[in-house]
């Protein structure tokens, strides 16, 4: 049985991908370690995957290859399903990679490598600094089904939309390289002077938002260069030329590669090597010691099966797909640090609450800013969290927050975050209400439903 087994040698205290995986699986198969080939197609689509089936044919043809089972079985096993989930996670959902990087053109009419999102007027960045360097580079750019989505979250705006929709494509998986710059107590955006309540409001917005990136495995740039050579860094280290389908077995062939290397006795100070080796970045040891089972007892001398290596691979990976964005943490240009009388934002905090909730409510009220509110509403939105929501716009003329009264361009940006965010709901299928007591009484309904 799954769970006998998974006290026994595998990841109990799951964080993301080998819990998903297990859930499904008890779900559509019951308490199982092996997945029969014909439930492969059906249990993706279950954790909303929808590879073709000249896909899920190409992966099972790998996993039994690189299981060294040559087609004696009709099953898939738990940690090669994992690993496979894993990278289907970091495809795009609606398109596939390129084979091929084309030549740059900003017209861009069907998919590019790149996308620019982010701030706009009155910011010149991707005329002056993304455009030529990207070009340099022979880098296609602009359309938002690119491989990569390359977001500047500049304080010259509120970039309020920028920041929702960061929230949510990091969220649901997609690859994303983020350049943010702090904000600064009495600065101007527009040419207005923004007040301290105001200053503080976007600042727990954007600090929210980056705990919640970087919870997700994605590194924040301060530095547009640096975010543009981590952007061609992906790109020319991702398998291009090769199909979707090869792109998506790569890394379970490349894991069995590195765990032969060690002649199938991997142990569990190899693991943090092999980690290394895969990522070019480190692991503690603390973090297996705390993450496996304490049931294993002493796990320190324990030989690590090829399975247990790819459900561990798959859980410590990044969930972006981003692995070759790894610039040196100790860079200036790279830290991300706002004055010390800024406090800390209480997201983390929230966010522990909501993960463990069925029906998240979010209210976003016609009297608040409501920055934060919206980013996490757009984070577990791209997660696929029950959400309802509640949103009333600011009024046009004669708004007052906390006592100030805000301008119209401000008064703009907030209900352009507002009208995006209520647009993406109702893409995702999410309610979205304007009167409070219809929002709850919604959200009651759907606790008792379940």
């Amino acid at each position: 049985m799954v769970q006998k087994h998974l006290n026994k040698s595998w990841p109990t205290k799951s964080r993301d991908t080998v819990k998903e995986v297990y859930n499904a699986i008890c779900v559509r198969l019951g308490d199982t370690l092996h997945i029969p080939e014909d439930s492969v197609q059906a249990l993706f689509n279950d954790m909303h995957l929808f590879p073709s089936k000249s896909q899920v044919s190409k992966m099972l043809q790998c996993a039994r290859q690189c299981g060294r089972r040559n087609g004696a079985t009709d099953y898939i096993t738990f940690g090669e399903f994992c690993v496979f989930v894993r990278e289907m996670q970091n495809q795009s959902p609606k398109q596939p990679r390129k084979t091929s990087l084309p030549k740059a053109n900003n017209k861009c009419p069907n998919k590019c490598d790149v996308f620019l999102g982010g701030s706009c007027n009155p910011t010149t960045w991707r005329t002056d600094t993304a455009i030529p360097e990207l070009q340099k580079y022979g880098i296609s750019f602009y359309n938002p089904a690119a491989s990569v989505l390359l977001f500047v979250i500049d304080s010259q705006t509120r970039s309020t939309v920028g920041m929702i929709e960061v929230a949510y494509l990091v969220a649901s998986g997609r690859c994303v390289v983020v350049v943010a710059q702090p904000y600064k107590q009495g600065q101007s955006i527009m040419g207005e002077i923004i007040t301290d309540r105001e200053y503080r409001d976007l600042v727990d917005g954007q600090k929210g938002l980056l705990d919640l990136v970087k919870g997700k495995g994605v590194k924040i740039h301060t530095s547009l260069p640096t975010a543009l050579q981590c952007t061609a860094n992906i790109l020319r280290n991702s398998t291009s030329g090769t199909s979707v389908e090869e792109q998506i077995t790569y890394k379970l062939r490349k894991l069995r590669e590195v765990y032969d290397s060690y002649g199938g006795e991997m142990k569990l100070y190899n693991v943090l090597e092999a980690y290394e080796k895969l990522t070019n970045k480190s692991l503690e040891i603390n973090r297996l010691y705390n993450y496996l089972s304490p049931q294993n007892g002493n796990i320190t001398n324990s030989t690590i099966s090829f399975e247990r290596f790819c459900a561990l691979m798959a859980e410590f990976s990044t969930t972006n797909g981003c692995d070759m964005c790894t610039t040196d943490d100790n860079e200036n240009s790279d830290r991300f640090v706002y004055d010390s009388e800024t406090t800390d934002s209480d997201v983390l905090e929230w966010k522990k609450v909501m993960d463990r909730s069925r029906i998240l409510l979010f209210v976003i009220t016609g009297d608040t800013r409501s920055l934060t509110s919206m980013i996490l509403a757009a984070h577990y939105m791209g997660l696929n969290k029950e959400v309802v929501l509640c949103i009333q716009s600011l009024p046009s003329e004669g708004c007052v927050i906390s006592n100030e009264t805000l301008s119209k361009n401000a008064i703009k940006d907030y209900n352009r975050a507002r009208v995006y965010i209520a647009d993406l709901a109702r893409r995702k299928q999410v309610p979205v209400f304007e009167n409070i007591t219809e929002a709850v009484q919604c959200a009651i309904e759907r606790c008792k439903g379940r």
